[in-house]
């Protein structure tokens, strides 16, 4: 397994990835200030969403930000919600072909509005 964490030394900023068994550096890549908020934010988000089996993208996305909220400036928040647009996009778009796929016969229309009764957060 690996493990991927953000680093700041003085003013430059690294993406590492380490190895879980050795915990040796297996990669590092520099990122501008920009870059590193935004993979900081991505990285958190993720180990949330592990550690807290269940939580939604959205869900997890509020908690770092409100324990991080230095890292959703301006560009951090356009990427970030672009990101989750996407995700809640596929989440809709797989469970509408899911409901199809259980309930032959039915309609697209059928279809999008059981699943939206069931999710209307993604609506």
């Amino acid at each position: 397994m690996t493990t991927q964490r953000t680093v700041k030394i003085g003013k430059e900023c690294f993406l590492e990835y380490i190895n879980d068994n050795t915990g040796n550096r297996i990669k590092q890549i520099p990122l501008d200030e920009t870059e590193y908020k935004h993979e900081t934010a991505r990285v958190l988000i993720e180990g949330h969403m592990k550690e807290n089996h269940g939580v939604t993208y959205s869900e997890a996305l509020l908690a770092v930000s409100v324990k991080h909220p230095e890292l959703f400036g301006k560009e951090a928040l356009d990427a970030t919600e672009q990101k989750t647009i996407d995700v809640c996009d596929k989440v809709r778009d797989d469970l509408i072909n899911e409901f199809i796929e259980q309930h032959k016969g039915v309609s697209y229309r059928e279809a999008v509005l059981a699943v939206s009764e069931k999710r209307p957060d993604l609506f």
